[in-house]
């Protein structure tokens, strides 16, 4: 008897969210049992620390080719083929982009060549016309089966083999290993708007309105500590021009070492989060956390969890904060327990004949 051999296609660019998604899964799974499909290129940092399939230039070049003439993609099937299931694992996975058709082919191909095809952990969108909603849908009910984390997604896709749980970065154990010093400090998540849809007065108010919630909370004797969830989005550099404006902010890049930055994140009093995922390990850590929304897929999320959370819009950001703004969940050992369902569906405990 042998375990379960997976395969599993993630986002693949250094930012803490689809980090964490991809050890959680391993985790469970069993790291050897594992390996991640990877396009050559990525950043060395996936090749050091798991098991790689890499999908070569060459390999998707042949497939782009026999793709267009016999509607295969020969080298990505064999790939697939040798697993016994494989899994697309991530968050915003489904947005409609220039060149989306690719995408979709991949994935169709994967599904195509695989014993079990799943899709763990997504939202679905944002989309602009049908032809995108109907192309995915068409795939969500090939798949053997599909976890999404809020309601909105699934209603939109529809179909019987798919269930919604919360985000599965709840399922993030702490990282905790001293006892709180009493040390206030409040953390900021900062995303860069320079490439966003956003106009120029909202990209300044952003800008300003954080520096000067920094600047309230160090008066009242909190460390500010600036976190860079994705250094490739422009994390760091919004983080550097805001650092540039309060004396002795302390910028936390995430560079790969998951745990040194949870550690630093989970040390914060209170968490103003512009990224999605800075409000969920908020919220999974029991931090008072003031969620930034910048994307419908945060508001989707809240809406799920019916509960008293207040937020700003990116829009509408102020600095005119108190700490009422900051909100923690109820019933987070539920909210936990749910979010496990994710992983729960990829059946780690089962055996094959060998």
């Amino acid at each position: 008897m042998v375990r379960k051999r997976t395969l599993l296609f993630c986002y693949y660019d250094l930012n803490l969210g689809d980090d964490l998604f991809i050890r959680l899964t391993m985790d469970y799974l069993g790291k050897s049992n594992v390996d991640l499909l990877v396009p050559d290129g990525t950043d060395e940092f996936y090749y050091q620390n798991y098991s790689v399939k890499t999908y070569s230039k060459l390999a998707r070049r042949i497939d782009r080719i026999s793709y267009k003439l016999i509607g295969e993609c020969p080298c990505l099937s064999k790939i697939a083929s040798k697993y016994d299931q494989v899994a697309v694992v991530g968050g915003s996975m489904f947005i409609q982009k220039e060149g989306w058709e690719a995408s979709l082919r991949m994935y169709q191909m994967l599904e195509r060549a695989a014993t079990n095809f799943f899709i763990i952990g997504s939202n679905f969108g944002p989309y602009k016309d049908n032809r995108f909603l109907d192309s995915y849908r068409n795939l969500f009910e090939k798949s053997k089966f599909v976890t999404f984390r809020d309601t909105f997604s699934k209603q939109i896709v529809g179909g019987l083999n798919s269930q919604v749980y919360p985000d599965m970065i709840f399922n993030q154990k702490s990282s905790m290993k001293s006892e709180n010093t009493g040390k206030k400090v409040l953390g900021v998540s900062v995303i860069d708007l320079e490439d966003r849809n956003y106009s120029t007065l909202v990209k300044q108010q952003y800008l300003k309105s954080i520096v000067e919630i920094c600047k309230l909370f160090q008066s009242k004797g909190c460390e500010i500590r600036l976190f860079a969830f994705c250094e490739n989005q422009g994390d760091l550099k919004a983080c550097t021009v805001i650092k540039e404006q309060i004396n002795n902010a302390i910028i936390c890049k995430y560079d790969g070492a998951i745990d040194k930055f949870l550690g630093l994140f989970e040390e914060c009093s209170y968490i103003v989060a512009s990224r999605f995922h800075a409000m969920i390990l908020g919220w999974n850590f029991g931090i008072p956390t003031l969620p930034i929304i910048y994307s419908d897929k945060a508001l989707n999320v809240i809406n799920d969890l019916n509960q008293e959370i207040k937020f700003w819009k990116i829009e509408n950001i102020t600095s005119d904060i108190n700490k009422n703004d900051f909100s923690v969940l109820n019933d987070l050992i539920e909210i936990k327990k749910l979010a496990k369902g994710h992983l729960k569906v990829l059946k780690c405990d089962e055996t094959i004949e060998e």
